[in-house]
């Protein structure tokens, strides 16, 4: 038995001191891991974030740093950090910094990595102002003020509006002015200026435009003449030309409704006939007024077999005392080939014309009534047939609305429009919100405060997804509808009619993001709204309140307390369609529209300016169509603008055509002056032509007269002059069914003379495909006008 004990104890013990030795020696020790990659770095102020990659078989991390490219002379950040960021802070701005990693587990700590450097930022500088420009041969002289903070500055060029491809000019330049060299005469570019100082580079400033000029410039083939002058204007003979008329008034009238004055011309090529005519719009009343044995002419251009209606009343009750009878003759271009001659009747049975060719019917009409001067009613192939005419000019009823009496200066009648013109429709109602914009400046009462206490604002706070607003009140209508909050983006809360929740689901996600980039697209160009209710958001509202071609509107009384205009709805507010007809980037383009009316409106109240003008409020919001990119309506409306005839249109006096007026005047101060001069047209306590002027440093009636040559020789070849040049609008491209970009109606061969009305600011436009010795203009107030010729 004890045998049997020994023998199984002393295997047993022999058995446990071997584990007791083998558990207490350690493994074999392993390598520590390599050193890291050099690390990113994201420099801040007095701090730069560290990030890095992991590296196997580490289990922690050391950061060093230094202000030198030595590992030796680095300092270690902090204590161990199983992580792979870290952010070292309490550095001191404008310092550049160097770091290193190393990699660390239980068998060592690797060497160091490769290091990184970066620069703490600091407070960047402010960006410059605009640079004022000076072209030279071949270059650019730059200038600009000093900004505060700065060490240097870098200049930047493109012949493209466009800063992020700019090329910067040369190195840092320590003062204000450089000279940029290697340019191209003739050639259109824009300049920016960034500051720069040890914390970084600024933001881009506002551009500056200008074409170097080396040779002189070619010049133009235009003349200026007043009353009786006769250029010699053989040197055109056998081509089509074009004689341009535009005023420059003395005063240089401008209003809020359509014009008032005329001057009259008469242009008389060397024999002509006496002939003077009036055109007759297509399917359009006109009226006149004639005395026994007195005669007057019109036309209308007709193509090759087609056919006609002329339509007259005699009888009709204008605005003169007694009606008049009249017998009316039609001919050919050539005065001597009748269609029908002294026709009594044209009410009843009205004759029909048939054109031998394309070209201007002319029609006399001559009273013969033995009592007294009266009036006659005449058109052109009407659509429906009156039985009795109406009056010429047919006013829409007034309209009462938060007390504005929002009185429509228009005809209802719509001039022919050959493009696809969207929002004309809504015309009438623009009329009414820039008056109403001009009441609330010049009643001077105080906008809603965000920063008062105690005003109950109309619209929901806060305001998130789901949030429901009733009783929004819409002014196009009257109505009151209830809205619930669809979609928030940084810059704009989007709520729609709850009747159109569905229609407008789809299209949310795509107008917030277009919004956003329009914010920051307008207060580049134009400036800034107050945010009068506080929620740092523009509200969107979509209903189908806006209706039959109505896009949107701003309405200024949503800015003022309810206790002002009880029609407010109190907020930074403007209206969308929901109509699914236009939904796209039509109402994209409608967004960036309505926005800059918004802007300018604010703009002009912080400044304490008492009215506006609707000609150039309406044509800046042109060109935030343009800007944001948003141009298919926009390039409709030059479109139209320049397939009409324009010499009852005035560029100063607002009317319900002259969307397409300013649209293409605004494309000509952009091409010429750069969109620094189009931020001075909002942000100024200057409007209308004496904003311009500011804004362009040009007397507008000259102003006015190079843009006139503009529309007649842009694309042409016949003058290089930049002044004469649209560079971002290719009229033949928008309109390519006119030489150079333009058509007219009126198309003479010699010896026609010509005669009309024109209205300040107003431009004709005739061709002439014969040849002919001289040219002379005379009638009422033409002396100083401007007038050309050109192929």
């Amino acid at each position: 038995m004890r045998n049997f004990r020994i023998s199984f104890v002393i295997p047993a013990l022999i058995v446990f001191f071997l584990a007791a030795v083998l558990i207490s020696c350690p493994p074999p020790a392993g390598p520590p891991p390599t050193a890291p990659d050099a690390p990113v770095l994201n420099p801040g102020n007095t701090q730069i974030d560290v990030s890095w990659t992991a590296v196997d078989d580490a289990t922690a991390y050391n950061v060093y740093y230094g202000t030198e490219d030595d590992s030796g002379t680095a300092v270690r950040y902090g204590p161990d950090t199983p992580s792979t960021s870290l952010t070292v802070n309490d550095l001191a701005n404008g310092t550049t910094y160097y770091v290193w990693l190393k990699a660390k587990n239980a068998n060592g700590t690797s060497g160091f990595s490769p290091s990184s450097s970066a620069a703490t930022t600091g407070s960047l500088p402010p960006a410059p102002g605009a640079p004022a420009l000076t072209p030279g041969d071949g270059q650019i002289g730059v200038s600009w003020t000093a900004v505060g903070g700065a060490a240097s500055y870098n200049v930047f060029y493109n012949t493209v509006f466009d800063s992020g491809s700019a090329a910067q000019f040369g190195g840092d330049v320590a003062g204000t002015s450089t000279t940029v060299t290697g340019l191209a005469n003739g050639t259109r570019y824009f300049v920016w200026v960034k500051s720069k100082n040890a914390g970084g580079t600024s933001a881009f400033s506002l551009s500056a435009l200008s074409r170097p000029a080396g040779a002189s410039v070619p010049g133009t083939p235009f003349e200026a003449l007043g009353g009786g002058a006769a250029p010699d204007v053989s040197r055109f003979n056998g081509a089509h030309i074009c004689a341009v008329f535009a005023p420059q008034p003395a005063g240089k009238p401008q209003s809020n409704s359509a014009p008032s004055t005329t001057y009259s011309f008469t242009f008389t090529p060397t024999g002509a006939d006496s002939v003077t005519a009036r055109e007759i719009p297509y399917g359009s009343l006109i009226q006149g007024s004639l005395g026994a044995g007195e005669s007057q002419w019109y036309y209308f251009r007709a193509s090759s077999g087609a056919e006609h209606t002329l339509f007259w009343d005699d009888y009709f009750q204008g605005s003169g005392t007694y009606s008049c009878d009249v017998v009316v003759s039609a001919y050919r271009e050539n005065l001597t080939t009748s269609y029908f001659t002294n026709r009594d009747s044209g009410y009843s049975a009205p004759p029909k014309v048939t054109a031998s060719a394309t070209e201007m019917v002319f029609i006399k009409v001559k009273g013969y009534f033995y009592n007294s001067a009266g009036t006659f009613a005449l058109m052109d192939t009407p659509s429906v047939y009156p039985s009795i005419v109406p009056p010429p000019v047919v006013k829409n009823q007034p309209k009462k609305e938060g007390g504005v009496d929002f009185a429509d200066d228009r005809a209802l009648t719509p001039r022919p429009r050959r493009a696809s013109v969207y929002g004309a429709e809504q015309t009438d109602l623009d009329l009414r919100m820039r008056a109403a914009e001009n009441q609330a400046l010049a009643g001077g009462a105080r906008q809603l405060n965000k920063t008062a206490a105690g005003i109950d604002k109309a619209a929901p706070s806060p305001i998130s997804v789901g949030t429901v607003w009733s009783g929004v009140k819409i002014a196009l209508t009257g109505h009151t509808i209830d809205a619930t909050c669809q979609y928030i983006t940084t810059r704009a809360y989007f709520f729609v009619d709850n009747r159109d929740t569905a229609a407008m689901s789809s299209y949310l996600d795509g107008y917030g993001t277009a919004f956003d980039a329009i914010w920051t697209v307008n207060h580049a160009h134009f400036g800034s709204e107050n945010d009068v209710d506080g929620n740092g958001r523009v509200i969107i509202i979509f209903s189908r309140e806006l209706s039959g071609g109505v896009l949107g509107y701003f309405y200024s009384h949503d800015k003022y307390p309810a206790s002002t205009y009880s029609n407010s709805n109190e907020g930074d507010i403007f209206y969308i369609t929901a109509d699914a007809a236009y939904q796209g980037n039509l109402i994209n383009g409608t967004l960036s529209h309505e926005f800059q009316h918004m802007i300018y409106f604010d703009e002009h109240y912080n400044r304490g300016v008492t009215s506006t003008y609707s000609w150039l409020n309406e044509a800046l919001s042109q060109a935030a169509e343009y800007y944001n990119g948003y141009t298919a309506n926009h390039l409709a409306w030059i479109e139209y603008f320049l397939y009409d005839n324009w010499t009852g249109l005035s560029l100063t006096h607002w009317t319900s055509d002259n969307y397409g007026y300013g649209a293409i005047f605004i494309r000509y101060l952009i091409d010429r002056f750069g969109d620094t001069a189009i931020q001075n047209l909002c942000a100024t306590a200057l409007t209308g032509i004496a904003a311009v002027e500011a804004a362009t440093g040009e007397d507008f009636n000259v102003l006015f007269n190079d843009f006139m040559r503009a529309l007649v020789m842009s694309g042409t070849g016949d003058s290089a002059d930049p002044k004469y040049t649209f560079t971002t609008l290719d009229l033949p491209a928008v309109q390519d069914a006119g030489r150079g970009g333009l058509t007219s109606s009126a198309e003479y061969n010699s010896p026609i003379a010509v005669s009309g009305p024109l209205r300040p600011y107003g431009i004709s436009f005739s061709y002439w495909p014969d040849t002919f010795g001289t040219m002379s203009l005379s009638g009422t107030d033409v002396n100083g006008a401007g007038f050309g010729l050109s192929r």
